[in-house]
């Protein structure tokens, strides 16, 4: 089941198609369209969004996941930041099944910057399921085969992948990029 990203004018906010030429609501040429996922502004002839990479284009689908195991709320699929994952729009959540973190983990290293490591807080929200097998998720200090810990808490499932609360992904991502997965 499919359903189409909302794009926005970039003089009234109205929903417009990625075709068309004037705004249907408020009649202004579209110069520039709204990413749908954080508001930037962004030229009609850029295909991801130039600031958090979000395909402009591409549909979300309704993902085959179970519901959010934070909040329950539905999780879309989609491509954010170049990472394919399912979203929770509410809670502001996502699981990424093993093959698309692999593929992100290596293009985060590929990007390396200075060292950055994070104080590890507790979490006091507690355990949660897996949303495609239903298991509890393990919880660990996120690192890759006895590496250096990143001091951000990851809940996964070995069989299916990687849950990351608001905020974690950006904090684990920094941590690849500078180099906290070598040994």
């Amino acid at each position: 089941m499919s359903k189409a990203k909302v794009i926005g004018c970039s003089s009234c906010g109205a929903p417009i198609n990625h075709k068309d030429s004037y705004c249907n609501y408020c009649g202004s040429p579209i110069v520039s369209i709204l990413c749908g996922s954080c508001g930037t502004d962004n030229s009609p002839s850029f295909k991801n969004c130039t600031n958090c990479g979000l395909d402009l284009f591409a549909p979300e689908t309704v993902s085959l996941a179970g519901p959010c195991p934070r909040c329950k709320n539905n999780l879309v699929t989609r491509q954010q930041n170049f990472l394919t994952a399912d979203y929770c729009d509410h809670c502001q959540g996502l699981f990424v099944n093993n093959e698309n973190w692999q593929v992100f983990v290596q293009r985060q290293r590929n990007t390396s910057n200075r060292p950055k490591q994070f104080t590890l807080t507790p979490d006091p929200s507690g355990y949660i399921r897996c949303p495609i097998c239903g298991e509890i998720m393990n919880r660990n200090n996120f690192s890759l085969r006895g590496g250096k810990k990143s001091g951000v808490l990851v809940d996964s499932c070995r069989d299916h992948g990687l849950w990351f609360d608001q905020g974690e992904l950006e904090k684990v991502s920094e941590f690849v990029r500078s180099g906290g997965l070598l040994s």
